[in-house]
This record gives C-alpha cells, sequence and structure tokens, in this order.
C-alpha cells in the first residue's frame, strides 16, 4: 500500500524548521508510509535554498526540486510537483509545509480513496505560537489537545490536504496557475472542479486523524482578493495553454 501515493509540498523563503517537522511526520512517523514526497522550492534567499536542500536530504524518500520563479505561484509549485510524482503512484496528495500529521493520517487518506472517484480533504486544528513541537510525535496527545482547545479546531481545510489519483490530476490539468501572488481559493477552486467532475468529496474529520497546523506569522499575500477568478462552477479543466512548467526557458 506504500507505494500507491505520492505527496507534493511547495515551499517559499521558509525556515527548514517546519519543513522537517513535516517530513518526519509523513515519512518517519506514519503507520503507512507514502511512497515519496516531492519538495518544490522557489526559495529566492541562498541562506534559505541551502537549508531547505539539508532538510530535504535528511530523508531518502524526500525528493528536492528546486527553480527560481518570475513571480509567486503556488499552483504553478504544485503542478510542478504534480508532474513530477512516480508514474508507479496510483495517488497523489497534496499539502502545505506548515502541518504535521498523525501517524494515521496516510492510511485515512487511502481509505477514503478507494474506488479512484473520491476527493479527500481534511478537517485541520491550529497550534498556538507557544506549542512545543520538539519530539512532537512522543507528545502528539498533547498537542491534538491543545488545537482542540483552541478557538480554530475541526472545521474544513481544504489547503491541509488534497488527494486523488494521479491520473485525474492530470487530466485536470493540476491547479489554476492564474492564482498569482496571492495565497488562497485556488485549493477552493479545485475543490469546485472535483464536485463539478463527479468525483465524491469525503473529509477527514479531526477526531479520526490528525492535520495540526503550526503557528508563523500571516502572510502579507493572505487575503488578496481573487474573487475575478474564484467562482462557484469553474471549468474542470484549466491551464489550456500548459501547466506545470518548471520556468518559461525550459517548457
Amino acid at each position: 500500500m506504500k507505494d500507491m501515493i505520492s505527496i507534493v509540498v511547495p515551499v517559499y523563503n521558509r525556515d527548514g524548521l517546519r519543513l522537517g517537522n513535516l517530513l518526519s511526520s509523513l515519512l518517519v512517523h506514519q503507520d503507512v508510509k507514502p511512497a515519496e514526497v516531492i519538495v518544490v522550492d522557489t526559495s529566492d534567499e541562498t541562506t534559505i535554498v541551502e537549508m531547505i536542500q539539508t532538510t530535504v536530504g535528511r530523508f531518502d524518500a524526500a525528493r528536492l526540486v528546486h527553480y527560481r520563479a518570475p513571480d509567486f505561484n503556488l499552483s504553478r509549485s504544485y503542478n510542478v510537483g504534480i508532474k513530477t510524482t512516480s508514474e508507479g503512484s496510483r495517488y497523489v496528495m497534496t499539502t502545505d509545509m506548515d502541518f504535521v500529521f498523525s501517524p494515521n493520517f496516510v492510511h485515512e487518506v487511502l481509505k477514503r480513496l478507494e474506488g479512484d472517484r473520491s476527493f479527500v480533504m481534511t478537517c485541520a486544528g491550529m497550534l498556538e505560537q507557544n506549542a512545543d513541537l520538539s519530539n512532537f510525535h512522543e507528545r502528539w496527545s498533547q498537542l491534538k489537545q491543545q488545537a482542540r482547545s483552541g478557538v480554530h479546531y475541526d472545521f474544513n481545510t481544504p489547503g491541509a490536504c488534497q488527494a486523488a489519483t494521479r491520473a485525474w490530476w492530470f487530466r485536470i490539468r493540476g491547479y489554476d496557475e492564474r492564482f498569482v501572488d496571492v495565497l488562497g481559493n485556488e485549493d477552493n477552486d479545485v475543490w469546485m472542479r472535483a464536485k463539478q467532475d463527479g468525483l465524491e468529496v469525503k473529509w477527514i474529520r479531526f477526531a479520526e486523524a490528525q492535520a495540526l497546523h503550526q503557528w508563523h506569522p500571516v502572510s502579507p499575500l493572505k487575503g488578496r482578493s481573487t474573487s475575478h477568478l474564484f467562482t462557484g462552477r469553474p471549468p474542470v479543466v484549466k491551464n489550456e495553454k500548459g501547466w506545470g512548467r518548471r520556468c518559461t526557458e525550459s517548457a
């Protein structure tokens, strides 16, 4: 079962500690481990680029793709990662580097993906700034309770996990790459497209398996208006002129 799913994680100018926690939660402490985790780094700060390289290098099943982009485009980063996944993977899951996952999370994702017409997302818990993530796998019950007692707990968090068959991601041509220099709604767009395509949306509730968000300052890109791009009934297939290109020179 472990060879059935690849996981894609985009990174942009964020420290290696949170990424290390994420990779550890996915590649060391899962009951059912994914085949691989593809880290797509578009950072342009040399120190951070080197830190990400070192962090990814600690994990045998993690693969790093680095390129410098002319603009911040989370959708493109996801798409580059999706196109880099192994052809042997039946499923692809995307996530954000700020999460850590409970040991049963990948197992719960794969259970819901059986039948190949499902689209899986999760409900997350938000950790406070003072949350101690050292040896988080040994302190999971405590961290889970801290998130449970917070203001934001067990609410629909589409960007924490989006999973479907690899073939479906390729057929819809990934995330909409018109979402440039923003954070938000590219995940809602894919959610709506999955519904438009007749996939059954399945949620992982907090009581079943946990995605815990590691605290960080709010990005200035968060909340920028995308109303001109996001609609409730988007076309299923996007990026008709090309998708998942690392840069125009390598297209």
